[in-house]
């Protein structure tokens, strides 16, 4: 049985608007990376800068894949549509790194996007909020919560 601590940071994701198509997006929000590290930034914005949107097939990326045949020194790329077993190996990961960060797991499904200053895009964001020299994902978390706010507030 969840704890009250447990629930409420839960509603915590519940919190976060949902939009129902892309194009309901506000210009001033960007999307978040599909892994750990980018749902620690949606955490750190929390419901007050941060939306979602149902995933829809035409906004999931391709898988790509690479070969290397040493015997002939050839290298081989390609793409393929990424699977419902891809899919679930990515919520897994990103699931495990939440966990280890003591972060709930967030609703799957969706693109997450959170607010960046006005005129600024993603690469804005990251060279604002750097990177955390930290291994420890709560580590990361607070590094993350402290930087994203920081690039917010001093916009």
């Amino acid at each position: 049985m969840a704890n009250s601590d447990d629930r409420a940071h839960r509603s915590r994701w519940d919190q976060i608007p949902e939009h129902a198509i892309r194009g309901d997006i506000p210009a001033d929000f960007v999307a978040v990376s599909e892994n750990g590290y980018g749902m620690l930034i949606a955490w750190a914005a929390g419901p007050q800068r941060c939306i979602r949107v149902p995933t829809s097939p035409d906004d999931v990326p391709p898988v790509s894949e690479n070969c290397y045949q040493p015997s002939s020194g050839t290298r081989t790329v390609s793409s393929r549509p990424r699977s419902a077993e891809d899919q679930r190996d990515i919520d897994d990961a990103i699931d495990r790194y939440l966990n280890e960060a003591v972060v709930p797991v967030a609703p799957h499904g969706y693109t997450w996007f959170v607010q960046v200053r006005s005129g600024d895009s993603e690469k804005h964001l990251s060279r604002a909020i750097g990177s955390s020299q930290q291994v420890e994902p709560t580590a990361v978390r607070d590094y993350l919560e402290h930087r994203y706010h920081d690039y917010i507030i001093n916009s």
